[in-house]
């Protein structure tokens, strides 16, 4: 963890609503359940693999430009990046995330062998600018109702040629800010929204009806 450079981020101060806080400390509880698991999270994360070889073929540099330092953000129990640390082994991999008992399910799951958790919010990372070569997000980008705010922290951790692999649901008929809590919009909007700051899609991976993963590049 020592060798990503921190900081205290951009200094936004933008809180998370407190309501999606408990939800995810009352989730955390059944989040690793097999049930919801092996049928669901980790067919995203399949997929998000197929992004990633996407991702790293598109390297000039081939294995010697694959990222340096790795974020997952909104991590959960971290098993994204528990995957992560398999495929980048010599690379530093790190997990965020909103909630102290996502991470505390992370750490106990895997003990002595839990790569580096940072408890923070997507509003206000707490890393330098240009600390990462690769950021993943998997099915957390919805719950960041300030979505510009969390694209604007993206752009500054980001180097320039990193990229950025998102999944991302949509439901038809359902569009935009639900209750203040969640912002579900299509794909192609997703799209628009991270172009806005820098970040351009080049893929678009199906993951299942109405979610889809996203590679996006820094420019």
């Amino acid at each position: 963890m020592s060798s990503i450079p921190q900081n205290q981020g951009s200094g936004n101060t933008i809180r998370v609503d407190p309501w999606v806080e408990l939800f995810f400390k009352s989730w955390a509880r059944f989040y690793d359940w097999p049930i919801f698991q092996e049928p669901f999270f980790r067919r995203v994360h399949a997929v998000l693999w197929r992004a990633l070889d996407f991702v790293d073929s598109e390297r000039p540099g081939g294995v010697a430009s694959l990222p340096h330092n790795v974020l997952d953000l909104g991590c959960g129990t971290a098993r994204l990046a528990e995957d992560l640390v398999r495929r980048y082994p010599d690379r530093h991999v790190v997990g965020a995330d909103l909630t102290h008992a996502m991470l505390t399910a992370a750490r106990s799951r895997m003990g002595q062998g839990c790569p580096p958790l940072v408890r923070t919010n997507a509003y206000a990372l707490p890393f330098a600018d240009r600390s990462f070569r690769l950021v993943t997000c998997s099915l957390s980008f919805h719950w960041y109702v300030n979505h510009q705010a969390a694209l604007a922290e993206l752009n500054r951790i980001l180097h320039k040629g990193a990229w950025f692999v998102v999944a991302v649901p949509s439901v038809p008929l359902v569009h935009g800010v639900i209750a203040n809590k969640i912002r579900l919009v299509p794909p192609n909007e997703v799209a628009r929204d991270l172009a806005q700051f820098e970040l351009h899609v080049r893929s678009v991976f199906p993951v299942m009806p109405f979610i889809n993963a996203l590679c996006a590049q820094r420019e």
